[in-house]
């Protein structure tokens, strides 16, 4: 059986008569003929039923139409998986990112990559957010998720939220300081005992925010996150730092956060490694990332407006 002919008779037959399909398919009409005789003498059966009125199928033809249109149906879909089976991305992507980001949607992040692309080796790296940076500036990672208060063009980065910081701290230290835990303006921080980790984008943060100070904030060398988070609980003085950081504590109420007026705000960003083309698996995870912090806004897990 010559298949073109078989897809030809599928298409004819959409027609009331042979004329009407002649016209349509942009072939002779005797040409027609000639192709329906063939394969109706290769099968040794009548297919359609010709008179004035056009043409009619008859049981063998329209069990013959129907059964090729599946075939070739099948066969379309195979062409299509067997395209995106070439054209799927794979291999693997290094992805950074800090503590408090990794825990809000790195197993969100790892579960969807491993559902929807399960080529692709997702390799998670946590630093804290200058070890991120520098991570990504030598290399040594495809994509990361940082913060900064300004874009980091160099990396090709694109700003995925702008989030909003808070004062954070005991309800021992707001009230011995005389503080709302509602609104904290930016004059009445001058004469707080803030605790800094060292980061180079926050410090910079509040070295401007704070430049007529007389005394600078008190950086806690080689800190991490959560030593400073345990002498803010041990009322030694307060943080500025994003909702995400501080969410666990402040939703139990070991700790509290107060709105900072005029806001401040730094950007939380995904970039790639510099001169290094993009990977089609690291193009995919970074939308993936996109998708997933818009969920996260959504749900009220994450405070803030899109970049």
């Amino acid at each position: 059986m010559d298949l073109k002919d078989l897809q030809l008779f599928i298409r004819l037959v959409k027609y009331p008569s042979l004329s009407e399909a002649s016209e349509r398919l942009y072939i002779a009409q005797s040409a027609l003929s000639r192709r329906l005789l063939r394969l109706e003498h290769q099968l040794g059966v009548s297919l359609l039923i010709r008179s004035a009125r056009g043409i009619e199928l008859t049981p063998e033809g329209e069990h013959l139409a129907k059964k090729a249109q599946g075939i070739f149906d099948q066969i379309h879909a195979l062409q299509n998986e067997i395209v995106t089976m070439s054209s799927r991305p794979s291999g693997v992507v290094k992805l950074g990112f800090t503590p408090s980001v990794a825990r809000t949607f790195g197993p969100k992040l790892a579960a969807t990559i491993a559902s929807s692309c399960p080529e692709i080796n997702l390799i998670l790296h946590e630093y804290h957010n200058d070890k991120v940076v520098d991570e990504l500036q030598q290399g040594n990672l495809d994509l990361a998720c940082f913060y900064s208060e300004r874009r980091e063009t160099e990396l090709d980065a694109n700003v995925l939220l702008r989030e909003p910081l808070y004062l954070i701290g005991s309800l021992k230290s707001f009230r011995s300081a005389g503080l709302s835990t509602d609104v904290a303006r930016v004059e009445a921080l001058m004469d707080l005992p803030l605790i800094i980790p060292e980061d180079r984008s926050i410090n910079r943060i509040i070295g401007q925010l704070l430049s007529q100070r007389k005394t600078l904030a008190h950086a806690v060398p080689g800190s991490t996150v959560h030593t400073v988070k345990g002498l803010i609980a041990d009322d030694k003085g307060f943080a500025i730092w994003p909702y995400v950081v501080v969410q666990d504590e402040v939703m139990d109420g070991r700790l509290l956060m107060a709105n900072i007026e005029p806001s401040i705000v730094w950007l939380l960003q995904v970039g790639c490694a510099p001169r290094r083309p993009l990977s089609p698996a690291a193009a995919v995870t970074k939308k993936v990332i996109s998708s997933s912090v818009d969920v996260l806004l959504q749900s009220g897990q994450w405070r803030g407006e899109r970049g």
